[in-house]
C-alpha cells in the first residue's frame, strides 16, 4: 500500500455552489442573476474552485453586471436565440446555413460539444414538454437524407 494520502472528493451539490457564489457576489458587489449562477454551477462539474474561476472570468468580461449571455460567451456557448435559430434551420433542412454557423462557432472558439448538447436538450424539450411529436418524423427524414 502506498504511503501517500489519497483523498476522494465528491462533487459539491449544485444548490450549495449557487448559494456560495451568491454570497461571493454579495461580498464583492457583483450584480448577477440566478440563471447565470446556475449555468456557472452546472459547468463547473461540482468543483467550487472551478465555479469561482468561471465567476471571476465572467466578472472580468462583464464588469459589475453579469448576464446569462456573458456567462455563455465566456464558456464558449451560444445564446438561446442562436439555439432556436439553429434548431429551426435544422428542421427546415437548411444545411448550408448550419455548416456556415458551425464554421463560425468553431472559428470563434465556441465549444462545439457543449453547443451540440444544448441543441439536443432543446429538441428533446420541444418533443417532450411541448409535445411536438412531429419533430421525430422530421428528424428521421433528415437522417434518411444524410444516409442516402
Amino acid at each position: 500500500k502506498s504511503r501517500c494520502q489519497s483523498f476522494e472528493f465528491k462533487p459539491i451539490p449544485k444548490q450549495n455552489m449557487i448559494n456560495r457564489l451568491k454570497y461571493i457576489c454579495e461580498q464583492e458587489n457583483i450584480k448577477v442573476d440566478d440563471k447565470s449562477l446556475e449555468l456557472i454551477a452546472k459547468n463547473s462539474n461540482g468543483g467550487m474552485r472551478d465555479a469561482i474561476g468561471i465567476l471571476d472570468k465572467v466578472f472580468s468580461y462583464a464588469n459589475d453586471d453579469v448576464k446569462i449571455d456573458d456567462v455563455k460567451s465566456v464558456l464558449g456557448l451560444i445564446t438561446e436565440n442562436e439555439i432556436n435559430q439553429f434548431v429551426s434551420s435544422l428542421l427546415e433542412g437548411d444545411f448550408t446555413f448550419l455548416l456556415k454557423k458551425i464554421d463560425e462557432y468553431s472559428d470563434s472558439g465556441k465549444d462545439l460539444f457543449k453547443i451540440l448538447n444544448d441543441i439536443i436538450f432543446k429538441v428533446k424539450n420541444m418533443i417532450v414538454l411541448e409535445e411536438k411529436y412531429e419533430l421525430i418524423e422530421i428528424l428521421n427524414k433528415i437522417n434518411e437524407k444524410k444516409i442516402s
